[in-house]
């Protein structure tokens, strides 16, 4: 017997779905959905195909089976939804509704929901937001009252039509609606089909860019994280390519929120997505791509399954690529997202790629040379996905496009010279993410656009940000004058633009201004009337601040010599009143900037200081550890108010555990040219097609130390790989923490309990003495340290120098990490700490960006070097080198010399 209905039979004077089974003596063998046994029918009169019920009144089809159309029993809802249907306009649907409100059914609601939807106009008729209103109060009283008449399919519909309709004005309206649909969407999800699952998700995904986060949404997305888990997996196996796509882009459009999506639906997705790639079109290609880019970025907890995700990614873009056919048929705006994608599989995931203006295929080539073509927003995006890419990676694309001249007679030189000033923003602040130089043209630009004065009025609180924000990085890291000369101007504009939007109804997003705020106090530009005002929405507004937002803000009031210093200070005062609610999701860093900006306030907090003081424990998962978590005992203020900084865990220290979590396999192991002969030699060599590769783990049996340890987060991460590992630190009090912490995780493998050990710098006057009191015989394998190399004492720095040296030798690797607050000159691997480690006879390399953990790229903030004693032949050949260089430098001279003569003689005569 087929599985849904085929057919339709005739019974008490009504036509009922049925399913048409096999032929008999006396008719057909007929059964209906949901109902045990068979009937037979005899007159053939009585048996119709399934579209003839379509074609009739659909009130005929019996209500009381499951598939029937119960909710169309009475005449008058029929009636109505025919007239919604009709409605050409938002004024004549307002009219209908009003005029049958007492008799709408759920399916008259949701109907008027879709048409209200596909209608043009609905966005800018002020009748669109009444309907909104009207249906959503309704559709609530009939969920309560009347659910029963409800089917998956309304909800669907609904859901769809409420992503649909999300804006600014309708959000308040459309939010509980989609709450209660998802709800009661849980109780009938075992009725879904492919279609309607997809319409959901994307409808959710929709309305999720316009929803802000509070106790209500947070119960939403456990209720859509269960509604996911219950759709069944044989539904999604049966999803179309548009399907598919539709639910990837909804996922991704979840942003921080797609935590809430249980592993197996994601799992089941990316199963069908594999079989589906050489079916898509298109658009359903690169609307997959550009969200399984996005999920990429914002599935933290995916652990090992990324690197699945990171493959289904590459076929989507390879595919897209290698068919010709696919690349030429691609729209503006679908070449302006496959562009972003592949700039972001380049940038934050690790993909290899090497430009080519001559290949044929190519993504980038191709939104290259359109790039004239395209209208302003996709330009943007294209210029943007380029300025993102940092350097180092794609070498010569950035400059290829810097190239570009239209060929147009009308239009003028440069391609900056054809964006608006949101525009260029958004390419500036690109650019200064990926640590690029900001090209001349692109200030040019933006200062012709500022003469407009209309022009300034329309840069939103995002804009005036984001250029604060970049023109500050610029200035404190660019050594180009002219940017020198540009930026007050710029900040000043920032300011005066971010008053007139402080002073208007809407104001400005706390984002937003904490990031000017930060961004004016770093580059000590003075505008009393902003800092008064800011000072006054961020006492009124406290609330809405999250952790980094409160960390910034308190910084930069703390920092700035302008304005009313009790206005300042009050303001403070009440975004500490607020911290303590929110103080368990400071960071370190986030917790120190905050309670030194209320300690230089002179603003008195017992609570807070008491919650700076209590410990604490963090968990960590590192996918190549196993799914047993790293639980670190630690004080989260533990920065400058509590005078011991290793109390808390730091970036330096994260960035450097997770680093290490990768290293395993000599083969694949980012520090296999890092590594000594004597090392090398101990890895176990294998032979795979005649060439020796090494599968062996680096770590197996070796000793290593951490310097200045913290919390021992690093020391934790080699223990568990094997590694016989000392602890150190020189503070009592963080001593008593990290054997806690050792402790509480102890190594899977057979590997000792790390040793926790006081180790104060430059205390031993000879190698042997620092060995013996650490009781080894030789220099230790490894050498770790995190964020130890920060201040300006000269003397600290020396200690560590010799202490370093003591304890190394020739096989000896020492990795250090270090994140915002080093000495200056650090992440560039300069400074006196590793001058001083050179003259000891070692030498520096620096770990690519690229290779650290995705949030921690910026090489200006954040980075990770590699020491080791130079050989014997590797300082005969650096003395060579600088012989040659040496003697270079003579011919040169000589040369010129001899030039010059010959100039002066062809004068004189």
């Amino acid at each position: 017997m087929p599985k849904g209905p085929n057919c339709c039979v005739q019974s008490k004077g009504e036509w009922v779905p049925a399913i048409r089974g096999r032929k008999v003596k006396n008719g057909f063998e007929v059964s209906f959905p949901g109902e045990p046994g068979k009937v037979v029918v005899k007159a053939a009169n009585d048996v119709k195909p399934l579209s003839f019920s379509k074609k009739r009144s659909r009130k005929q089809l019996h209500s009381g089976r499951p598939g029937g159309y119960s909710s169309y029993k009475n005449r008058e809802n029929i009636r109505i939804n025919g007239l919604i249907m009709r409605s050409r306009d938002v004024g004549a649907l307002k009219g209908c509704i009003l005029k049958f409100k007492q008799s709408l059914n759920i399916i008259n609601c949701m109907t008027a929901l879709n048409r209200l939807a596909k209608l043009s106009d609905h966005s800018q008729n002020p009748n669109g937001i009444a309907i909104i209103q009207e249906i959503s109060s309704h559709t609530s009283q009939l969920l309560h009252n009347k659910s029963s008449e409800c089917r998956f399919r309304q909800i669907a519909n609904g859901i769809w039509a409420c992503g649909k309709l999300a804006s600014p004005k309708s959000i308040s309206y459309l939010h509980g609606l989609m709450m209660e649909l998802v709800s009661k969407g849980l109780t009938l999800a075992s009725e879904a089909k492919a279609q309607e699952i997809s319409n959901t998700i994307w409808g959710i995904g929709k309305m999720c860019a316009f929803s802000e986060s509070n106790k209500s949404t947070l119960k939403f997305w456990t209720e859509f994280g269960k509604l996911l888990e219950k759709f069944s997996p044989r539904l999604i196996s049966e999803m179309n390519g548009q399907g598919l796509a539709n639910s990837i882009w909804g996922l991704a459009k979840l942003g921080p929120s797609a935590s809430c999506i249980p592993w197996s639906f994601l799992d089941q997705l990316l199963r069908q997505l594999k079989e589906s790639i050489q079916r898509m079109n298109p658009q359903e290609c690169v609307n997959s791509l550009w969200g399984w880019t996005k999920l990429l970025r914002s599935l933290r907890w995916i652990g090992d399954r990324r690197a699945e995700l990171k493959a289904t990614t590459i076929a989507l873009l390879n595919y897209l690529e290698t068919n010709r056919t696919s690349s030429k048929g691609l729209t503006a705006q679908q070449l302006a997202n496959a562009c972003w994608a592949k700039a972001v599989m380049i940038s934050s995931l690790h993909c290899e790629y090497s430009f080519d203006p001559t290949k044929s295929g190519d993504i980038f080539n191709d939104g290259r040379l359109r790039f004239f073509k395209l209208n302003v927003q996709e330009k943007t995006m294209i210029l943007s996905s380029f300025a993102s890419i940092p350097v180092g990676k794609a070498p010569g694309l950035w400059e290829n496009v810097l190239q570009l001249k239209t060929e147009s007679k009308f239009e003028n030189g440069n391609i900056f010279s054809h964006l608006s000033a949101p525009q260029l923003i958004i390419t500036l602040q690109a650019l200064c993410k990926s640590n690029r130089d900001c090209p001349k043209a692109l200030l040019d630009a933006l200062q012709s656009c500022f003469r407009n004065l209309e022009i300034r009025d329309l840069l939103s609180s995002q804009d005036v940000s984001a250029l604060a924000w970049s023109i500050a990085k610029l200035s404190t890291s660019s050594q180009n004058e002219w940017i020198d000369e540009r930026h007050t101007s710029f900040l000043t504009l920032a300011a005066d633009r971010s008053c007139a939007l402080m002073e208007s109804k809407s104001g400005m997003n706390p984002k937003h201004l904490s990031l000017l705020i930060w961004s004016l106090a770093k580059t000590r530009t003075r505008h009393d009337q902003m800092v008064d005002l800011a000072a006054h929405q961020s006492t009124k507004q406290a609330r809405d601040f999250n952790p980094r937002d409160l960390a910034n803000m308190a910084w930069g009031l703390a920092m700035m010599n302008s304005g009313n210093a009790k206005l300042r200070k009050q303001a403070v005062a009440s975004l500490a009143k607020e911290a303590r609610a929110k103080f368990n999701d400071f960071n370190a860093q986030e917790a120190s900037k905050f309670l030194w900006a209320i300690s230089k306030c002179s603003v008195k907090d017992p609570e807070l200081d008491q919650l700076a003081m209590k410990q604490t424990t963090l968990s960590f998962t590192f996918p190549n550890l196993g799914e047993a978590p790293v639980n670190v005992q630690t004080i989260r203020g533990g920065g400058r108010n509590l005078k011991h900084t290793g109390t808390a865990v730091w970036d330096a220290s994260f960035i450097l555990a997770e680093f290490l979590s990768r290293q395993s396999k000599a083969g694949s192991s980012i520090l296999k040219p890092f590594l000594s002969k004597s090392w090398k030699k101990t890895l176990k060599q294998k032979s795979v097609d005649g060439k020796s590769l090494d599968f062996s783990d680096i770590w197996e049996g070796k000793k290593g130390i951490e310097i200045g340890a913290g919390m021992g987060l690093p020391s934790i991460v080699l223990a568990k790989k094997g590694v016989n590992m000392t602890t150190t630190d020189g503070d009592p009090r963080v001593l008593e923490l990290l054997k806690t912490n050792m402790q509480r995780n102890p190594p899977s493998r057979p590997t000792p309990i790390p040793n926790v050990t006081k180790l104060s710098w430059g205390e031993f006057k000879s190698k042997k003495e620092a060995r013996r009191y650490l009781s080894v015989d030789r220099g230790f394998d490894v050498i770790i340290g995190s964020g130890i190399i920060y201040g300006a004492d000269e003397d600290t720095f020396s200690s560590l120098a010799l202490t370093m040296s003591q304890l190394s030798d020739k096989n000896t690797m020492i990795i250090l990490a270090h994140g915002q607050g080093a000495a200056p000159g650090v992440h560039k691997g300069e400074g006196l700490f590793f001058t001083t480690m050179k003259r000891f006879g070692f030498r520096v390399r620096q770990i690519k960006p690229s290779y650290l953990h995705e949030d921690y790229q910026d090489q200006q903030c954040f980075s990770v070097h590699i020491l080791r004693l130079m050989t014997e032949k590797e300082k005969k050949s650096k003395k060579t080198r600088k012989a040659k260089a040496l003697n270079d430098n003579d011919g040169r001279k000589k040369k010129r010399l001899k030039k010059l003569k010959g100039l002066q003689s062809k004068h004189i005569a």
